[in-house]
């Protein structure tokens, strides 16, 4: 079963396509679209949370199955304010006043019309489910919001905010929001892009400065920087970014959008923005604090993995969560997967809470220090594959080192870069060489087999690690 769209996806804002003709494809739509709101516990869903362009909803209250086809509202009456959640926002839940009572208009899968009556839960659910196929969520209803785990009890003080405005902010059309931008390299540039390009104002644009890059240490600009000038977007780069306090202040920012900038910034540049800093970080906070989340959630072995906008305070990504979205982690996933993956969902999150700010209704979830773990920027030394190490491990440090900087081992004194491997079971003593195979080279470890698959001698090209074995003539019994 496909997974769940999440906040942040296109496909969960654009309006679905009405269905033309209901044939079997239409009814394994249905069948699959219940399937997954049983899985998921919810008791409605609409086809864009399956990435499916039609206007189709199935709601399920406990009075039974109901899946409608282009379903039309066609009465209302009373309002009721209350608070609902959505399988595509979890853990999020806001207070939303709907009709109480409504009829819709619709096709079954048959395409015999239909007419539905609902009250209570069953309006409020069908409201819901018809919002998402005109790409309305919930979040744009909501006249407050609640994270689940974070209430508070009768007399219990709520945590004090970390980032962020000190109150309320009046809501303003998203077009009139002045924002600048703090990033430098290309993990920062979806963002900037659809900013950029979408219905927003970014007046300027701030990149760490120019460095030397490549082999030839040539200086280059960053992929922000040269995105920035082709928008004909203003461009600052300072060596510390509280140097340009007064430049940036010329510029009146109500938000400052930070994405892979690179530097802290400090107390009085947090607090020139109107309306906060928001920060766009590469995994589910408060877990991999720091400059390397995405390689040591490969490291750990995490499960799953995502992208976190939050208040920016003055401690390190320890501000109030706005929005999440989460991702898994596949067997064959790489630094490199990964970091494209999560940059492209992150442009979208950043655009779902900049338009909260603008409406002045923002979440907040005040980050759980209990469950923050650290992930520092990795240093040469993690790049040494160490044989004592489980193969499990050592399998996921190439992972997390591709395609840079890479792991490596060394034979005959140079190295060997690994940029694909795979652990298995097996025996031998760690770094020998247990056996040569059609698909690679079976490597001893601390606690089972290694198997190289495509590696590079130092100063050649990357091949198959038994063409390798070939050529250097590894055999058995070899160490690394």
């Amino acid at each position: 079963m496909d997974e769940l769209k999440q906040v942040g996806d296109p496909e969960l804002r654009g309006p679905a396509a009405r269905v033309k003709r209901i044939n079997r494809a239409t009814r394994e739509a249905l069948a699959l679209m219940a399937e997954a709101m049983g899985a998921s516990g919810g008791v409605g869903l609409a086809a864009p949370q399956l990435g499916l362009d039609r206007r189709l909803v199935v709601v399920d209250v406990g009075q039974g199955l109901v899946q409608l086809v282009n379903p039309e509202l066609t009465r209302l009456e009373g309002t009721v304010t209350a608070w609902e959640g959505c399988l595509s926002i979890p853990g999020l839940t806001g207070l939303v006043t709907r009709h109480e009572k409504v009829a819709v208009r619709a096709l079954d899968g048959r395409g015999h019309r239909v007419w539905v009556e609902g009250e209570d839960l069953l309006a409020r659910a069908l409201q819901h489910e018809i919002d998402h196929l005109d790409g309305v969520l919930f979040l744009d209803r909501a006249e407050a919001f609640e994270y689940a785990g974070a209430e508070t009890a009768e007399g219990e003080e709520r945590p004090p905010r970390r980032g962020g405005p000190p109150g309320p902010t009046p809501p303003v059309p998203v077009r009139d929001l002045r924002i600048v931008f703090m990033g430098t390299p290309a993990f920062a540039l979806p963002t900037l892009t659809a900013l950029s390009e979408g219905p927003y104002r970014v007046v300027g644009v701030v990149v760490q400065p120019d460095r030397p890059a490549g082999r030839g240490g040539r200086i280059t600009p960053a992929p922000v920087k040269e995105y920035a000038l082709s928008r004909g977007l203003p461009v600052l780069q300072p060596a510390r970014v509280g140097e340009s306090l007064d430049q940036l202040a010329t510029w009146k920012p109500d938000l400052i959008i930070t994405v892979a900038f690179g530097q802290l910034l400090p107390g009085d540049l947090l607090a020139l923005p109107t309306r906060g800093c928001v920060n766009l970080h590469a995994s589910l906070l408060p877990r991999h604090r720091g400059a390397a989340p995405i390689q040591h959630a490969i490291l750990q072995g995490d499960p799953v993995t995502g992208i976190t906008a939050f208040y920016l305070d003055e401690g390190m990504d320890t501000g109030d969560i706005i929005l999440r979205r989460q991702i898994a982690v596949r067997p064959a996933d790489t630094y490199g997967s990964l970091h494209d993956h999560l940059a492209v969902l992150g442009a979208g999150l950043v655009e779902e809470t900049v338009r909260l700010i603008a409406r002045g209704i923002v979440p907040r979830l005040a980050q759980d220090e209990l469950g923050a773990t650290r992930a520092p920027r990795l240093t040469a030394a993690d790049e040494r594959l160490g044989w004592q190490l489980p193969a499990v491990q050592l399998a996921r440090r190439v992972r997390a080192l591709a395609p840079r900087p890479g792991a490596y081992t060394a034979h005959d004194g140079r190295r060997l870069k690994v940029w694909q491997a795979r652990a298995d079971t097996g025996s031998g003593r760690p770094g020998e060489v247990v056996a040569v195979e059609p698909d690679g080279i079976r490597i001893g470890t601390g606690e089972g087999n290694l198997v190289l698959e495509i590696v590079q001698p130092e100063g050649g090209r990357s091949m198959a690690a038994a063409e390798y074995a070939r050529g250097r003539h590894l055999n058995p019994g070899a160490l690394l």
